[in-house]
């Protein structure tokens, strides 16, 4: 997964584990909501 934008569209960096748990910049996702958000779709 990657960030990319432009005309042409160019990969401005790369999506890290690090990045997943926020939401807006430096708003943290909340435990039990990161806990539903990070199931498996058949759990």
């Amino acid at each position: 997964m990657v960030v990319a934008a432009g005309n042409p569209c160019r990969v401005l960096r790369t999506v890290t584990e690090a990045d997943r748990r926020y939401l807006f910049k430096r708003e943290e996702i909340d435990d039990e909501a990161w806990e539903i958000i990070s199931r498996k779709p058949n759990d």
